[in-house]
């Protein structure tokens, strides 16, 4: 792949990097003033900073916290000569974005304004588009909502409600324009205390620090910005930690965090060769926030703009490589919707996802996604309608060696006394706990040709999907070339409900092929019809099966013979596949062994696996999680 050849020459040309000049800056000691060339004589802002810098130099940051953002690189450096910023012998250095007003405890910021509601108003005017914000470590870090509307940010109700003023949904603020004012409510809602979770403690805004920012960035990267690494620093409280524009490119990322507001990253379409490493996204999106808070109703959704990406790889933003990083606590971690292309997406964590992991549009192409980790998330990686690839690169997104679960459920519709909630957000117990599957669908009717993937070497664990669709793997796009299949191949699938595994496959078309997959489901408990959904398309007829053996032998597995030869899962087995506590198969697992040979595809990452799923089985002693012997 593109990207592959990418890294090689960047890697490559990171050790020819030349050495420029070497300035410093302290926060607390320094001056713009000073030549900033020692230690001894550091300048004192990075606005002023940054401004020095040109090809090679290296900017060292001294120990402690920079007030300042909107920090904006114009400049370059080049190939050989990148510009470098970086704290000074591996110190924490923090840049900071928020608004010095409100940071502090006893800051005697904030006017009572209705005690019954504790609704508080800030003394002090500010010029902003809107003020998003967070508590401090101490009340948990969490996020708080940022309310559109002055009704539902004053609501009594915290019911759901489809009708003005909706209903209040937790701490938050809201910006009132007319007055160059911002509003804070801390109260804690009625989730929070079902969850024991009442924060933040104090709710008199005067006596606890808050995190307030507007919608800027901490980190802009114009169009003419290139050549420039950050390397282990904090950024933190703007609604971007990081912009990078249309047209910038070869900007780095390595280590330190990030805490933003909507978008941590924003990458703007045709912005191009970026490098977001080891970075650990903190996204504090609250447990006590329902998927339905953010999502219903349309308009007057709460908590609307929660519905935020850690990375969001915009339009056509190409040669993107994200590795290495943890993303925690999110609603989506990575938006790439439309026909970003040649991205390599591997290596990463991802915890705590309340919708999707991944995002990516149908019109994407020369995608990799490899070698990640996805626990506690609602749904995986998902199609999003945006067109098509160009001619010739169908079939070029590659999801391999992933470990994805979606069978924990979270908060996913609140209380709904009028039923005016679509009744999958109850969840399956009724009591608004759901979740989705590992691979999703958005705005199915936009993918305008073939959208395949080839999906390979994952291992998947499921649940009760809300919209009844089991894993997701199954292609159920209308729009597809035979000559692409979607493919399907060694993976493990493990369904924790009655359920379906694999659902709304079309075995007659040639538009998808499935092989090599353990398939287990470990809950007897529910709807035992359920477990196998296969159709053909002509005449639209289909029919369940309830085991792998009733389906292979067919009239529908038959139907795949006429362009696959061994008819499919024709080595497919429906086993328990033994894993451990770190998804790993023991060696005496039927997923240790059975994989089919892909080495004939040329696909990425393929090592001559002979096991199935995503991890080498290993030889221990074995401690089975949920549903398996000990």
């Amino acid at each position: 792949m593109a990207i592959r050849l990418w890294v090689l020459f960047y890697l490559f040309s990171v050790t020819l990097v030349a050495r420029g000049a070497f300035y410093y800056v302290d926060a607390t000691n320094g001056s713009d003033s000073n030549p900033g060339n020692s230690l001894d004589a550091p300048w004192l802002t990075l606005n002023y900073a940054i401004n020095q810098l040109q090809a090679g130099d290296t900017l060292y940051l001294r120990a402690g916290t920079f007030y300042e953002s909107q920090l904006i690189f114009t400049q370059s450096g080049t190939r050989q000569n990148w510009i470098t910023i970086k704290p000074w012998n591996n110190e924490e250095v923090i840049i900071d974005g928020s608004l010095a007003d409100f940071r502090a405890t006893n800051n005697d910021a904030w006017e009572l304004l209705d005690d019954d509601l504790h609704i508080y108003r800030s003394i002090d005017t500010y010029d902003m588009q809107r003020a998003n914000g967070y508590l401090s470590e101490n009340d948990g870090h969490w996020r708080l909502v940022t309310y559109e509307d002055f009704s539902t940010f004053s609501a009594a109700n915290e019911y759901y409600s489809a009708n003005p003023p909706y209903y209040y949904v937790g701490p938050g603020l809201f910006y009132n324009s007319s007055e160059n004012k911002i509003y804070v409510r801390l109260q804690y809602s009625i989730y929070q205390a079902s969850q024991n979770l009442r924060l933040p403690v104090d709710n008199n805004p005067n006596h606890i620090p808050l995190y307030i920012f507007d919608d800027n960035e901490v980190v802009l990267f114009s169009d003419t910005a290139s050549y420039i690494h950050f390397e282990n620093i904090n950024l933190r409280y703007q609604n971007n930690a990081v912009e990078i524009k249309s047209g910038a490119h070869h900007i780095k990322f390595s280590g330190g965090s990030m805490i933003g507001g909507r978008d941590f990253v924003l990458v703007r379409d045709l912005a191009h060769d970026i490098v977001i490493e080891n970075v650990n996204f903190k996204g504090y999106i609250p447990p006590w926030i329902a998927r339905s808070d953010v999502k219903h109703p349309t308009p007057g959704r709460p908590a609307h703009l929660m519905q935020s990406s850690a990375v969001n790889i915009s339009d056509g933003a190409y040669d993107v490589e994200v590795s290495g990083c943890h993303f925690d606590h999110f609603f989506d971690a990575i938006d790439a919707t439309k026909s970003a292309h040649d991205l390599f997406i591997h290596d990463n964590h991802f915890h705590i996802v309340r919708d999707d992991v991944l995002q990516l549009g149908s019109a994407a192409y020369n995608v990799e996604i490899a070698n990640n980790i996805l626990t506690e998330v609602t749904a995986g990686f998902s199609w999003n309608g945006s067109g098509a690839p160009p001619v010739g690169q169908m079939g070029t997104v590659f999801v391999h060696h992933n470990v994805i679960d979606t069978s924990v459920f979270s908060l996913y519709g609140r209380m709904d006394p009028n039923n005016e909630l679509d009744d999958k957000n109850d969840g399956p117990n009724g009591d608004g706990m759901a979740t989705g599957r590992a691979f999703g669908m958005h705005t199915k009717s936009s993918i305008t040709a073939g959208a395949p993937w080839k999906i390979y070497h994952n291992t998947v664990v499921v649940s009760k999907d809300v919209d009844n669709r089991g894993t997701g793997a199954g292609y159920y796009i209308d729009a597809f070339n035979a000559d692409y299949p979607h493919e399907v191949y060694n993976n493990i699938f493990w369904q924790k409900w009655d359920s379906y595994i694999v659902r709304a496959a079309r075995t007659e078309d040639g538009s998808q092929i499935f092989d090599g997959n353990l398939y287990y489901r470990s809950s007897i408990t529910h709807d035992t019809a359920k477990y196998y959904h296969y159709y053909q398309q002509v005449g639209g007829s289909y029919q369940n099966f309830q085991n792998l053996n009733d389906f292979v032998g067919s009239g529908y597995w038959l139907a795949t013979q006429s362009y696959y030869a061994n008819g499919w899962d024709s080595q497919s087995v429906e086993e328990n596949p033994m894993l451990d506590n770190d998804y790993r198969p023991e060696t005496a697992s039927p997923a240790a062994f059975g994989a089919i040979d892909l080495s004939s595809k040329n696909w990425p990452g393929l090592k001559g696996e002979t096991f199935r799923g995503a991890l080498a089985p290993i030889d221990n002693n074995i401690i089975f999680i949920n549903g398996f012997e000990n």
